[in-house]
């Protein structure tokens, strides 16, 4: 399973910075969709103007997506 998925999939109710990230992630066709490549999603987030809670959301998704 792609991460986008993933994160939609596991977090899109969750009221936290993780559940915020999911649903920004679901509204934005844009986003990497079809890739598990943390860096070239980083880098997707930093190009869109991503803020430091939003990074930190991103790691700790990642964390427990790379666990699964």
């Amino acid at each position: 399973m792609y991460f986008k998925s993933w994160l939609i999939k596991n977090h899109l109710r969750d009221r936290n910075p993780v559940g915020d990230l999911a649903r920004d992630v679901k509204e934005d066709k844009k986003f990497p969709s079809r890739t598990n490549d943390r860096e070239r999603i980083e880098i997707y987030l930093e190009f869109c103007g991503a803020c430091d809670g939003c990074m930190e959301a991103f790691d700790r998704a990642w964390t427990e997506f790379a666990q699964c």
